[in-house]
């Protein structure tokens, strides 16, 4: 699923995309929205669901 190139910048993008909007139901394509322009390195939308998939799945696994 995950076959582009991950960096700390991408994930970190994400990351705190996904704290700024934590306390508000957002779309996913506001915080996608939010990682490109944010971002210094490229997002696409491939990795960017595969991403949110792979956290949903470890919050789930952790509570």
């Amino acid at each position: 699923m995950l076959k582009e190139t991950l960096s700390k910048s991408k994930v970190r993008g994400l990351l705190k995309s996904l704290a700024r909007n934590t306390s508000t139901l957002v779309e996913n394509a506001t915080i996608f929205k939010d990682i490109k322009v944010m971002s210094t390195s490229c997002v696409t939308l491939n990795l960017f669901q595969g991403l949110v998939f792979l956290f949903s799945r470890l919050y789930t696994e952790t509570v």
